[in-house]
């Protein structure tokens, strides 16, 4: 979904995997310059001080080569917060190895996900119209995100220029799974993409705390009431979610409405999920929905001899980069 060149590594020591990583290439633009950048996704390390050892030999020369065969000055990656183990390993290692890759926090995000709705709460502005799209909007759409992207630090003009390849090339989605957001002159004014991500993966969790359980009892017993949506069905162990992606809209009130939106179009069996980077005001949870949030960042890998780009020391007002939860 990030792009079609992408290269997946597995690092094994002749008797079991100890790791794997994918890294995806796309071009984009950075601080204003057309740049090729790559991402680091599916990161997985076994608990083992070995694999560590191993992966922190290997994977920074993985890295310089394949920047290196793309010009590529700048990678970005993920890591959860709540993930302990894997934040000490990469992000706060005790001690610095000479090779291992460099994560510089560029900017924080939560993961939202939206579980309810309170009863009796206001519903959003009467004067915004939210309709799928059509092929006779896919010209509007396409100027409408790319006068969105143009205010980012970081954007993939490709998106808004190709959106129809981008669609195809992004499996289950589609152009009327596009929410477009329209003013009384049928100007589109904001928009979301309803995406349900089971065709691409399926989370099971392994273990859950005192604090989730009681937190899942709570919706299912809310459930009956229509209050809230369940975390996960009783004779299924996948969580069952929507995502919405390429998100853009002029204002709260804009977002609200998209969000009502999706959130009615969504089965009752699903909750929904979205990213919210900070200091991004307009896309702040609505007030009348039940949510939570888990904290994540988002880094940028360097060789330890790179310097540090100015883009990452930014100014609160900017705009965040555009990245889609979709990629995590």
């Amino acid at each position: 979904m990030w792009s079609n060149d992408s290269t997946t590594y597995v690092l094994d020591d002749g008797q079991e995997i100890l790791g794997c990583a994918t890294l995806a290439f796309t071009s984009a633009i950075v601080d204003g310059k057309e740049e090729v950048i790559g991402y680091a996704t599916d990161l997985r390390l076994k608990r083992k001080r070995k694999a560590l050892v191993k992966w922190s030999e290997n994977f920074l020369p993985v890295i310089v080569e394949e920047r290196k065969k793309r010009k590529c000055r700048y990678i970005f990656s993920c890591v959860g917060k709540s993930h302990i183990q894997a934040y000490n390993a990469f992000i706060r290692p005790r001690t610095m190895r000479e090779n291992f890759p460099r994560y510089h926090q560029y900017r924080n995000f939560d993961i939202i996900s939206i579980h309810g709705k309170y009863p009796f709460a206001d519903g959003p502005l009467n004067t915004i119209e939210v309709v799928p799209a059509t092929n006779n909007d896919l010209e509007a759409l396409q100027k409408y995100m790319a006068s969105s992207q143009q205010k980012r630090t970081i954007y993939m003009p490709n998106k808004s220029e190709n959106l129809v390849d981008l669609i195809e090339q992004w499996p289950g989605l589609s152009l009327d799974q596009f929410l477009l957001a329209k003013d009384k002159d049928k100007n589109i004014i904001g928009c979301v993409a309803l995406w349900d991500p089971s065709s691409v993966e399926r989370l099971k969790p392994i273990k859950k705390s005192k604090r989730v359980i009681t937190f899942e009892s709570t919706l299912y017993f809310l459930s009956f009431l229509r209050i809230t949506r369940q975390l996960m069905l009783r004779k299924n162990p996948y969580l069952n979610y929507y995502q919405l992606n390429f998100i853009n809209a002029n204002n709260p009130d804009i977002f609200h409405a998209l969000v009502h939106k999706a959130y009615k179009l969504t089965p009752r069996s699903h909750f929904l999920s979205y990213i919210h980077f900070e200091h991004q005001l307009n896309y702040f949870p609505p007030t009348d929905f039940i949510a939570t949030k888990i904290p994540y960042g988002l880094y940028c890998l360097l060789s330890p001899e790179d310097k540090i780009p100015k883009f990452l020391t930014p100014a609160f007002t900017e705009d965040p980069p555009e990245f889609e939860m979709g990629y995590i």
